[in-house]
């Protein structure tokens, strides 16, 4: 039978693995006219434009797959193609957007 000090070693390891192996959170990016930022996540519930991407495609391009890209209610146009390696929502992640539009143009669309 181990000995009690090496017991705790043992979850003592187990619990720092399991620590760096945990997912890390998802980030979301804001977008809405006039946004300014040019890198990394936004704030959560922070809608000024200094916290917000200016575009749907510069959103995009930061996010990543397991993140959230929220469009303020206003229509986004969005002309260059564009992945979106991320959910996208309406800023009240409703299922009725109410006056969130995204406007798509170009080939095929």
């Amino acid at each position: 039978m181990a000995s009690p000090h090496r017991m705790i070693l043992i979850w003592l390891l187990l619990g720092a693995i399991q620590a760096a192996a945990a997912p890390a959170w998802a980030a979301r990016y804001h977008v809405r006219t006039g946004g300014a930022r040019d890198a990394g996540p936004s704030a959560a519930g922070d809608w000024t434009p200094a916290n917000c991407y200016g575009s749907l495609a510069a959103a995009a391009l930061a996010a990543a797959p397991a993140d959230s890209i929220l469009l303020f209610p206003e229509v986004h146009a969005c002309a260059e193609v564009v992945a979106l390696p991320a959910f996208l929502g309406n800023r009240a992640l409703d299922a009725r957007p109410d006056s969130t539009e995204v406007a798509c143009s170009g080939p095929g669309r």
